[in-house]
């Protein structure tokens, strides 16, 4: 019933197109980190940024197609990856406000970026960011993000009559 409201070939083309960002996350980290933590990374993106765009529906959606196209994990590891990044990255946030309780918003969203490239590096056994990585990161990982963003507002806004 859930699968009414959502249009299926957007969903399947959004999820047919995240290992293109790949590249993009990988740069993020400013080296080369091993395959699972690469694409789980991008999951983890890749599916935060598509609730933003889409909703819930549809990313719950997206989610399912997207666990038969992951290459490089199993869909049940990539759960606890992403799941372990989101909690992590909640808990770097937490410390980082309360250092700064009074920050304005656009200090809280720099805070919600930092923490979650903290968690990206936390996951793949990284050492945490010096403040010129997270700086470089920071510029790497706005980049992504609205690349990807872009790229899934596009196929939000695609006419469904001519992605047959």
């Amino acid at each position: 019933m859930m699968n009414l409201l959502v249009d299926q070939r957007k969903v399947k083309a959004a999820a047919r197109s995240m290992h293109q960002f790949c590249p993009r996350v990988v740069n993020i980290f400013s080296r080369d980190v091993e395959q699972p933590v690469l694409e789980t990374a991008t999951l983890y993106l890749y599916i935060k940024i598509a609730r933003e765009v889409f909703g819930r529906k549809f990313c719950d959606n997206l989610c399912g197609q997207l666990r038969a196209l992951l290459r490089s994990v199993d869909e049940h590891e990539a759960a606890l990856r992403v799941a372990r990044m989101v909690e992590t990255a909640e808990a770097f946030r937490r410390v980082e406000q309360q250092l700064q309780p009074d920050a304005i918003d656009d200090e809280r969203f720099r805070m919600l970026v930092r923490s979650a490239i903290r968690s990206m590096f936390a996951e793949a056994g990284l050492p945490g960011p010096d403040d010129e990585q997270l700086r470089d990161s920071f510029a790497q990982f706005e980049d992504t993000a609205r690349r990807i963003k872009e790229h899934l507002t596009g196929i939000k806004r695609q006419n469904r009559f001519v992605m047959g």
